[in-house]
């Protein structure tokens, strides 16, 4: 089980509020339990996790699932954790009137149903009473394919949900055609800026930022900057008095936070807290950054082949494109990088770029490009690791 690779990826409605995560695994490995390749594995991961990982990761959200039919007929199956939404090929209940029986039974207020691969269905099924989400892969489909397949399961009083939308133009389009959740990796995305100026908070925001990490810049600077913007003073001293710290005496002043991370920790720090100060973007951007830099410094860490603190950097700073809406090239031009971290953002170049294409081949679930990078226990182990940290980190920050 410690092999098993596998992954959350949030689930949006349409403010971009987040509502949920679905887990996503990769192809059982050889020899393990046949429902493992068909959404199981993801279920007997989780039931792997202890109780405290458990919450940490739903992130007291409900779970998307995928379960295989072996789960639905277990009488006594129930998912994992109660805030549920399960996932079913409707290809599944095709003459199975017991299938649906039991899928009546799973449902509750907590525990949702939805069903995908939606082209068994037909108008009117009896099916459409009993769920509560459709969902539609809209990653490798036309609108006008997607369109005509919402329109030939009407009335359906449920709720749409568009798994792979993974760029703002399909997430747009899927707004127009009336999907009420989203999942996929649009919001890493660089919104269309339309000859929009970037807005003088967030043009302060890199100005700061590429004063932390100017080599030039000592404690000294450093504390002037944190100075200068009350909410990262307030933020600061709040996290490092935070309990999972566990510091023996309280932190109360700058200087005095100044003297306890040391230089290379405060740099990181501060620039966590600019980027959590950029506005008009969804929190989980934040999160997916933290994750990416926590998991980039693990493999580092545990690999000794490159830098941690750069490596940490180097995923931290991935995904400013989107979070500025600028292009990276512009972004890397304005900030007093180290050489390698440049390498790694512009071109996924150097040991660190290696490092963090890893990472976020992880994030994304293409489990084929990981093949030579290094035993699954370890990825397993980094990224589990990273989103307790992030979670942790985000409830302080």
């Amino acid at each position: 089980m410690d092999d098993l690779l596998f992954n959350r990826q949030p689930v949006y409605n349409r403010n971009q509020k987040p509502i949920g995560y679905r887990v996503v695994c990769a192809p059982a490995a050889p020899g393990a339990p046949p429902e493992e390749g068909n959404g199981g594995g993801a279920i007997r991961a989780l039931q792997s996790l202890d109780a405290g990982d458990l919450r940490i990761w739903t992130a007291d959200q409900a779970l998307f699932l995928r379960a295989p039919q072996a789960f639905l007929s277990e009488p006594d199956w129930r998912p994992p954790i109660e805030k549920s939404v399960i996932e079913f090929p409707a290809t599944l209940f095709s003459g199975r009137r017991d299938l649906q029986e039991r899928l009546k039974e799973l449902r509750s207020p907590a525990t949702q149903i939805a069903l995908d691969h939606l082209e068994a269905l037909e108008k009117g099924s009896e099916l459409l009473e009993i769920v509560d989400l459709l969902a539609f892969d809209v990653g490798c489909r036309e609108r006008s394919e997607i369109e005509a397949a919402i329109d030939g399961l009407r009335p359906f009083r449920g709720a749409l949900l568009a798994n792979g939308v993974d760029t703002q133009q399909s997430y747009q389009d899927c707004l127009g055609m009336g999907f009420d959740f989203f999942q996929g990796f649009f919001y890493c995305e660089p919104a269309p800026r339309g000859g929009r100026s970037q807005s003088p908070a967030n043009a302060l925001i890199l100005k700061l930022l590429a004063e932390i990490q100017n080599p030039d810049s000592g404690l000294k600077e450093i504390e002037e900057v944190i100075s200068s913007d009350s909410v990262i003073s307030y933020r600061l001293l709040r996290y490092l008095n935070s309990a999972h710290l566990g510091l023996k005496h309280k932190v109360d002043s700058l200087a005095r936070a100044v003297t306890y991370l040391g230089l290379e920790p405060l740099r990181v720090w501060v620039s966590v807290l600019l980027l959590a100060r950029i506005g008009d973007k969804p929190a989980e951007l934040l999160k997916t950054c933290l994750v990416r830099a926590r998991m980039c410094r693990g493999l580092a860490e545990q690999t000794k082949t490159a830098d941690p603190g750069s490596c940490f950097l180097t995923g931290l700073l991935s995904l400013l494109p989107a979070l500025t809406d600028r292009p990276m090239a512009e972004l890397v031009a304005e900030l007093p990088l180290a050489e390698g971290v440049c390498q790694a953002l512009l071109r996924r170049e150097g040991e660190l770029g290696r490092i963090l294409e890893t990472v976020v081949h992880y994030e994304r679930g293409r489990w084929a490009g990981l093949a030579g990078a290094g035993p699954r226990e370890v990825l397993r182990r980094a990224y589990l690791d990273a989103v307790r940290f992030t979670e942790q980190s985000v409830a302080k920050l």
